[in-house]
């Protein structure tokens, strides 16, 4: 069985720290980061701007090959992460990075458990 284990924070919020300090506790673990399959920050700022204004439903957020390749990872399959072109291997715990939860329907109805990480900009 393989469990899916969210990391949401916002940008600078310690996902990746988090993930790479589970990673070497715990045993059989991959880690799969949203960032590398986003799209969002390629498109025009006055789409950026517009999607803002609209209430920023993250539902309409396009991110090709993440649900899909979520659904893989939990499978027993392997897939390979689109921006740096490297494997990623299914896990007993797969540490997926990402700023939405699970507010974002087509990755986030993956996630088994979530961790979201809160940190005051006052600390």
């Amino acid at each position: 069985m393989h469990y899916l284990i969210g990391i949401a924070a916002v940008p600078g919020g310690g996902k990746s720290l988090l993930a790479q300090t589970l990673a070497t506790k715990l045993f059989d673990t991959s880690i799969i980061d949203y960032d590398s399959y986003q799209t969002i920050t390629q498109q025009p700022l006055e789409e950026i701007i517009q999607l803002m204004k609209k209430g920023a439903n993250y539902n309409q957020l396009i991110i090709p090959q993440l649900g899909e390749d979520l659904a893989k990872l939990k499978s027993g399959k392997s897939v390979t992460e689109p921006l740096k072109k490297i494997e990623i291997s299914p896990a007993k715990y797969l540490l997926f990075e990402t700023p939405f939860g699970r507010e974002h329907f087509d990755s986030g109805q993956h996630i088994d458990m979530l961790f979201w990480m809160y940190r005051s900009m006052w600390l």
